[in-house]
């Protein structure tokens, strides 16, 4: 799957990306990029063979939920 005009990861947000064991928490600042580290994580857990609605998304704003959104294929959604 292709995600829609982003940035290179981090190796910090890289290492987030392709943790393999139990949930993923991510905590940090405002403007760090949690919202991007998350839209990449979707796309690997679909990559490896998880279909969309059998995963579970929480964000805290309207402005994450739409941005995430935005960068994934509808019929990622």
């Amino acid at each position: 799957m292709k995600i829609i005009n982003e940035t290179p990861l981090t190796e910090e947000q890289f290492n987030i990306v392709n943790h393999q064991r139990g949930i993923a928490i991510v905590t940090a600042g405002p403007g760090t990029r949690k919202t991007h580290t998350l839209v990449f994580r979707i796309k690997k857990l679909i990559d490896q063979g998880y279909r969309p609605e059998s995963i579970q998304v929480l964000t805290f704003t309207t402005k994450a939920d739409n941005h995430i959104k935005s960068k994934l294929p509808n019929d990622s959604r």
